[in-house]
């Protein structure tokens, strides 16, 4: 692998790095966004473009370009304060609702608008095994870097199916979760299903919730009303992937 050196910040890779940062749009033109830090790169076999800053240690990851880039020019396409030193740019995959199988197992995101929120329950239904993760229109972009840096390496070991609206899952197994639901210690979980995590702020859409064929509840203590919607979603992925 070719090894080139990068000394300026204007250089046209580190701009292309910076659109794909800053632009939802370019990213999704090009198919391509950015993983910065050796954990990030979580187990991809391969990426487009890998920047390691001068002095850093060089991942174990083929690139098909790879760059030596000065300290000072490096700043330019890093997101974090403490950064580690690597940044790469991978290929962006998404797929459409005809991904889905009636035999798997999946996590549905509607309307989560938190990134970090986003990016620990991908954490989550990748640790516990699930098929892919979809995504309801409304959400935050799964390859946005706030995203990428909290999923920690999830998105490159598992699928992100995309809806184009929330009626191409009419004939899915769809569960939610609500305060007035069936105790989740008590329920049957079927062998294929579609698990619904709703934002912290609006919960699910009126669609969704029409859809579910069953609805569970957590059990918590009545000086809280609520649990954030990473944590009830480990909760309910654990529990759901344990009861299989």
């Amino acid at each position: 692998m070719l090894q080139k050196t990068i000394t300026s910040k204007e250089n046209a890779r580190l701009k292309h790095v910076r659109k794909l940062l800053a632009d939802k749009d370019y990213r999704y033109q090009t198919q391509e966004y950015v993983i910065e830090g050796p954990h990030a790169l979580g187990r991809i076999a391969q990426v487009n473009e890998l920047f390691v800053r001068a002095g850093a240690a060089l991942p174990q990851v083929k690139a098909d370009s790879l760059y030596c880039v000065e300290t000072r020019a490096f700043g330019a396409i890093t997101s974090t304060e403490n950064s580690q030193g690597i940044v790469a740019t991978a290929p962006l995959k998404v797929f459409g609702a005809q991904r889905i199988s009636p035999g798997g197992r999946y996590v549905l995101l509607d309307r989560i608008q938190d990134p970090g929120n986003m990016g620990a329950i991908m954490r989550s239904a990748c640790a516990f095994g699930y098929d892919a993760i979809i995504i309801t229109p409304g959400c935050v972009d799964p390859f946005s870097p706030k995203v990428v840096r909290a999923a920690a390496g999830a998105l490159t070991a598992i699928d992100v199916i995309q809806l184009k609206n929330q009626a191409e899952l009419a004939d899915y197994d769809i569960i939610t979760a609500s305060m007035d639901g069936k105790d989740i210690s008590d329920f049957a979980w079927p062998d294929h299903f579609i698990i619904a995590i709703g934002s912290e702020a609006a919960g699910l859409s009126p669609e969704i919730r029409a859809m579910a064929k069953s609805t569970v509840s957590i059990p918590i203590s009545n000086a809280m009303e609520s649990l954030n919607a990473a944590v009830a979603a480990g909760i309910l992925l654990y529990l759901a992937a344990r009861n299989l």
